[in-house]
């Protein structure tokens, strides 16, 4: 629906919050994954994009509840996304996890999380963000200390420029110009 919408296909960036963070950061870690382009609708269109955007979402089912990443909603949200707990099928919950399909053609990456989110652990950012630059992915990672998450002070101006800064270095790289 590009078209249809002005927008430009090539130019595509993801940005997603909580859930919409996760689903951006399985797009943006399988990114250029043939695996994943699928044959379902249209499956001729591109699906590559240039970047991504995640507010506070998921990289690591299996994290969230180990390690000392524990949170109040771990078999909730575990149970919501596979239709079953997690114990009962954890090869299913490995698929979900964007952290897994990091490769070098994966985006770059931005990620801000507040560090007293007891819904999704800041950490799964960090893990992600970690995972990304030792795979030589490009990643960003702001943690905004004492916000919960989804907090309405995500909105603050200060706190949205860096996702602006990331967004314009991606969609507007220097380009050099011949004297």
């Amino acid at each position: 629906h590009a078209d249809l919408n002005s927008l430009d296909r090539d130019r595509m960036i993801l940005w997603g919050t909580s859930a919409g963070g996760h689903l951006a950061s399985v797009a943006g870690a399988t990114n250029g994954s043939a695996f994943f382009q699928g044959n379902l609708g249209h499956s001729e269109q591109n699906t590559r994009v240039l970047g991504t955007i995640s507010w506070f979402g998921l990289t690591d089912l299996q994290q969230m509840g180990h390690g000392g990443f524990w949170t109040w909603g771990v078999d909730r949200i575990a149970h919501l996304l596979l239709g079953e707990p997690m114990h009962k099928n954890p090869e299913k919950a490995q698929r979900l996890n964007p952290i897994k399909y990091i490769h070098s053609e994966s985006t770059p990456f931005h990620f801000v999380h507040g560090g007293r989110d007891t819904l999704t652990n800041y950490h799964q950012s960090v893990l992600m963000h970690e995972s990304l630059r030792a795979g030589g992915v490009e990643s960003t990672c702001q943690l905004l200390t004492g916000l919960p998450h989804a907090d309405v002070r995500f909105n603050r101006p200060d706190y949205f420029q860096a996702s602006q800064d990331f967004l314009d270095r991606i969609l507007r790289p220097s380009s050099t110009s011949e004297d």
